[in-house]
């Protein structure tokens, strides 16, 4: 049990150093970390810990099982949080819409022009209209609008697996991920990392209620119970 909880503590700890290592790493003025690196990492991380937990299942007893998979699960969700604060406000590409900001007044008639729309659909409707046109490259519709429905997917099935009281209603779910959603656009608004998007909104708490559902296909959790036995 000693043994145990030592390597647990110790496997806890590196995670921590490297998460939050590569988040301070973000902070530095005129430093860009490459996404792309950083992507590697987290994936790199969450294989790991499943690999680490696979391990740990073969040497538990039944009665332990569930909280070795638990105890893994939180931890691969951490670094998919880690993932998500990666993507949305250290990626490069969320500053596509920086008009110069050097001076602008936060909460100003500019900075809600530049960073903000509260127009359902009209970035969404905007891209459709430009790839009709062939004025943009197919790539950049596809990465924002794909990516931001599956960027909050895994939503669906982490936060039901670890507070199943709460997040297993689909009510509680969808509004939960729509008040996380608004806390990140206005984070990004505030911070001109992005702009403040309803449309970003739209997508996000779209895709994380497709997770949700995904996630609930029985044939899906047949696959997840043998994945995690």
């Amino acid at each position: 049990m000693e043994k145990t909880k030592k390597m647990t503590w110790i496997g806890n700890s590196i995670l921590g150093v490297v998460l939050i290592g590569l988040f301070l790493l973000n902070l530095i003025p005129n430093f860009y970390l490459d996404l792309s690196f950083q992507i590697v990492v987290y994936i790199g991380l969450a294989i790991l810990t499943f690999i680490g937990m696979k391990l740990q299942l073969r040497k538990t007893g039944e009665e332990e099982k569930e909280k070795v998979r638990r105890r893994n699960i939180t931890r691969i969700f951490v670094i998919y949080c880690f993932f998500l604060i990666s993507i949305l406000l250290f990626s490069g590409s969320v500053r596509m819409y920086t008009r110069g900001d050097d001076g602008l007044g936060l909460f100003s008639e500019e900075h809600f022009a530049y960073y903000s729309n509260f127009i359902p659909f009209h970035t969404i409707g905007s891209y459709f209209q430009r790839i009709a046109e062939q004025s943009i490259n197919l790539s950049i519709p596809i990465m924002n609008l794909l990516g931001n429905l599956v960027l909050f997917l895994p939503m669906g099935f982490f936060l039901p697996y670890l507070w199943k009281e709460k997040f297993g209603k689909f009510l509680w779910f969808v509004l939960s991920i729509i008040g996380i959603v608004v806390l990140v656009e206005f984070i990004q608004f505030v911070t001109l990392k992005g702009q403040a998007d309803i449309d970003d909104v739209i997508l996000n708490t779209l895709g994380a209620m497709i997770g949700f559902g995904f996630f609930r296909i029985p044939m899906i959790q047949k696959a997840m119970k043998w994945i995690l036995r």
